[in-house]
């Protein structure tokens, strides 16, 4: 406890506060984002988790200290802005042209009226039921894309791919089949 009081007031002496928030302007984290304080608080986190593990290595010169400290926060910061990037990606909405007729990607052009309306309603009904991730893989996979170019396009997990498309069948075999 007295090493981490340590690390705190050190946090706080010199304007070491300061590196936090010049390595967040920096990454261009602006006073205005919503995310600002929640960045600032993991900034000075990595800050006292630096200092922790200098004073466990045994490194007490300041030089040195602060050296480690900005790179740890440094390279912390852009870990979690490119994972609230990769997330934001991942939840986007579907674009309007890959939803707004999805029926022009059927996989059948040969079926006739009356099963093109049932399933076009089955579809329909099925877009309803799916939150947004489910409707971006659905609409990627009318579109013509496997998984395999889902995980790699979208710089996915193979295992959350499968798990979205496991809901959409779950959802479809409902629709479809009762």
């Amino acid at each position: 406890m007295k090493e981490l009081d340590e690390a705190v007031s050190y946090l706080k002496k010199d304007n070491h506060l300061g590196m936090v928030y010049g390595i967040m302007k920096k990454y261009g984290v602006r006073p205005e984002q919503e995310d600002y304080e929640d960045l600032a608080l993991k900034g000075q986190i990595l800050f006292i988790k630096a200092y922790l593990e200098c004073i466990k290595k045994g490194i007490l010169r300041d030089g040195k200290i602060l050296a480690y400290s900005y790179q740890k926060i440094k390279w912390g910061l852009l870990d979690a802005l490119k994972q609230k990037a990769r997330y934001q990606k991942q939840i986007a909405a579907p674009n309007k042209d890959e939803t707004s007729d999805f029926l022009t990607n059927l996989p059948d052009k040969n079926l006739n009226a009356e099963k093109k309306l049932i399933l076009k309603e089955n579809l329909q009904q099925l877009f309803l039921q799916c939150n947004l991730r489910e409707k971006k893989y659905l609409a990627l996979k009318l579109a013509g894309l496997t998984d395999m170019d889902i995980v790699r396009k979208y710089h996915l997990n193979h295992t959350r791919v499968y798990r979205v498309r496991n809901k959409v069948r779950q959802k479809a075999f409902k629709i479809f089949f009762n």
